[in-house]
C-alpha cells in the first residue's frame, strides 16, 4: 500500500509540474457548456474529478474488507477464549486423579491382601 501510495504522489507531483508549465488558454467544451481557461486549471481539475472517482470505486471494498478483517478478528478472540477453555478441561481429564484424604493417610498399608481394595466389612463396620 505504501508504494501505490508513493507513486500516486509522483503523478501528481508530475501532473503539476505539467499544469504549471503549460498555462496558455484554452477553449473546453463540454456538452452544451464551453468556456475558456488556464491549460493548468483545466489539467488539475481533471485530476482532482479524476482522484475522487477513483476513490467513490475504491471505497466500497475497503469498507468490505474492514467490515471482514472486524469480523475476522472478532471470531479469533472467540476461537482462542474457546481453545483456553478446550485446553483446561482437557488438562482436568488428563490430570491424575487425587486419592481421597482417607487413602492417602497411610490407611491402606495396613491391608493384608495385595488387592487395591480394602478387606468387606460388615452393617456395623467392623471386619
Amino acid at each position: 500500500m505504501p508504494l501505490l501510495l508513493i507513486a500516486a504522489l509522483v503523478v501528481a507531483f508530475l501532473a503539476v509540474i505539467f499544469a504549471l508549465q503549460n498555462s496558455a488558454p484554452v477553449a473546453v467544451s463540454i456538452g452544451i457548456w464551453e468556456f475558456e481557461a488556464s491549460l493548468a486549471i483545466i489539467l488539475l481539475v481533471t485530476l482532482a474529478i479524476g482522484f475522487f472517482v477513483g476513490l467513490c470505486v475504491a471505497l466500497p471494498s475497503l469498507i468490505r474488507r474492514n467490515l471482514r478483517i472486524s469480523r475476522q478478528k472478532k471470531q479469533v478472540a472467540q476461537l482462542q477464549s474457546e481453545l483456553v477453555e478446550t485446553r483446561t478441561a482437557a488438562a482436568d481429564i488428563s490430570a491424575p486423579p487425587s486419592l481421597p484424604p482417607s487413602a492417602s493417610d497411610g490407611a491402606a498399608s495396613e491391608y493384608s491382601d495385595e488387592s487395591d481394595s480394602p478387606p468387606e466389612t460388615d452393617t456395623l463396620g467392623q471386619y
